[in-house]
């Protein structure tokens, strides 16, 4: 059960810290009812730790404690954070399409594997993720550092509750918290040794999961200590394989489907000024045009329309897998009786992939990639494979498009290390009466990605191999191309081919 908690700290006297701050909204505060009425007033701000004074307003706080977290039978918080009302469409196991996110240098580009939340629609940049009240190590992909908290970094094992700020915090945390925070309190007060394991898989017997985890802790009044294992394996599930996703609408294609199919589709403007929009017909591999009658009956073409567009999403994965090995250690020690020794430590390993329908063939001047070489594609007469009996060129190609089915679908891989060690010193002490908070904290992480995708095209290989005949046979290693021919195809069952211009 998810409950709202309203909080509502009292008033202070004064704002004590190394930090001295304004009135900013409180995400949770604790009081001490040891020391009697005089330190009830006191207020931790859990994300900055240092203590605030709030004479009016309230901020609202979700809190989901650790008994929620495992009754809801997901293994990742990630799954757990983006069922929530407020999330958006963060990256995640279900929400990545390789395919079109390019390669920003954000590290959120094509395949990068991560799962974040993304809090009012807002983007994961913009919903900041603490551990303990600290800023956690960012992201990594293969296009560069990110700047959002990969979940897969977090194991369920060593949480012990969620609070979710579901509403900006800018003013106390910068623009990175313009969506809200996400604050995720680890486990201290832990005795023992608990291990678990988790097994299932969808009743249709595909996307088995496999969960693991140990922990062990100790405490007294002087100390405590954490120490977690965790390994998460979660295999893929094809989006060919659910209706929901098996199209790029559910129910068909219609207009939604891309016009870059295995058929192919050209547009080009005729000796006579005509425009020639056409496909081939299934099941040609050696077409003849008809210039005089396209798409007649003494051709192998046929008009172009939206029934002919190719449906790409069932290529695409509807679970992605990845395999996590996660080690935790934490512990804090009491060096005096007003000072803290803490420290953090985390190393992460994950393997995971993604998947794309095969990359697509857009060539011409109306194909609008921005690559030159695509762009300015020219299929030359003395191509042995060009139909048309004319050159297609700037003076009269419009566009075309292929799926070349034959080399298979695109496919990223990672492998993604992750480092955080962290350490530091807290206190107190009461000059006249009056309490004052000091903490010192260093802390130092690494994140290392790297990524392999296979499936991709050379465009200046495929301009080569389009044009003069001559020009190609110049090069050893260029080899006329095909797209002028049909491919019989089933996504659920690709055999990898290469064709000669990657």
């Amino acid at each position: 059960m998810i409950t709202d908690k309203i909080i509502k700290p009292n008033k202070l006297a004064c704002i004590v810290g190394l930090v001295c701050t304004g009135m900013l909204p409180a995400l949770a505060y604790s009081a001490d009812q040891d020391d009697g009425a005089a330190n009830e007033n006191r207020v931790i701000v859990t994300g900055s730790r240092i203590r605030q004074v709030q004479e009016e307003g309230n901020a609202p706080v979700m809190i989901l404690t650790r008994d929620e977290l495992t009754q809801s039978g997901f293994t990742s918080i990630a799954d757990i954070l983006q069922r929530l009302p407020a999330a958006g469409s963060a990256l995640n196991s279900r929400y990545n399409s390789s395919g079109n996110f390019g390669m920003p240098s954000d590290g959120g580009g094509v395949g990068a594997g991560s799962a974040e939340v993304d809090l009012r629609n807002l983007g994961s940049k913009r919903t900041l993720v603490l551990v303990n009240g600290k800023r956690w190590v960012n992201n990594s992909s293969a296009s560069g550092l990110g700047r959002a908290v990969d979940l897969n970094t977090i194991p369920m094992a060593v949480i012990e509750q969620i609070e979710i700020l579901e509403d900006g915090a800018s003013s106390i945390y910068g623009s990175d918290a313009m969506a809200g925070v996400v604050n995720i309190i680890t486990r201290k007060d832990f005795d023992g040794m608990e291990m678990s394991y988790y097994g299932g898989q969808y009743d249709v017997g595909d996307g088995k999961t496999n969960n693991i985890e140990m922990s062990f802790g100790s405490s007294s009044e002087k100390h405590n200590f954490f120490f977690g294992l965790s390994y998460r394996d979660q295999e893929s599930v094809s989006a060919a394989d659910r209706s929901l996703a098996s199209t790029p609408k559910p129910g068909g294609l219609g207009r939604h489907g891309s016009s870059a199919t295995p058929e192919g589709r050209y547009l080009y403007i005729d000796a006579n000024g005509n425009l020639v929009n056409v496909t081939i017909n299934p099941g040609v591999t050696n077409p003849t045009f008809d210039p005089n009658n396209p798409g007649g009956p003494n051709d192998d073409f046929h008009a172009w329309s939206n029934a002919d567009r190719f449906n790409y999403a069932a290529y695409n994965l509807y679970v992605t897998p990845s395999t996590s090995t996660n080690l935790f250690a934490q512990g804090n020690y009491e060096i005096a009786e007003d000072t803290n020794f803490n420290f953090t430590a985390m190393y992460n390993k994950r393997k995971s992939k993604n998947q794309a329908a095969p990359e697509p063939i857009f060539i011409g001047p109306e194909a609008g990639t921005g690559n030159a070489y695509a762009d300015g594609v020219v299929i030359d007469v003395t191509n042995p494979y060009n139909p048309f009996g004319v050159t297609l060129d700037s003076s009269n190609f419009i566009f075309a498009g292929r799926r070349p089915i034959e080399n298979g679908p695109r496919q990223y891989f990672q492998d993604v290390d992750t480092l955080h060690v962290a350490a530091g010193l807290d206190g107190v002490f009461e000059p006249s009466g009056n309490p004052f908070y000091w903490d010192v904290n260093w802390s130092w992480s690494k994140n290392q990605a790297s990524q392999l995708k296979t499936g991709a095209l050379n465009a200046r290989r495929i301009n080569l191999a389009l044009g003069p005949v001559a020009a190609c046979n110049a090069d050893p290693l260029c080899v006329p191309l095909n797209i002028f021919w049909y491919w019989q195809h089933d996504a659920r069952n690709v055999e990898l081919y290469f064709i000669c211009a990657t």
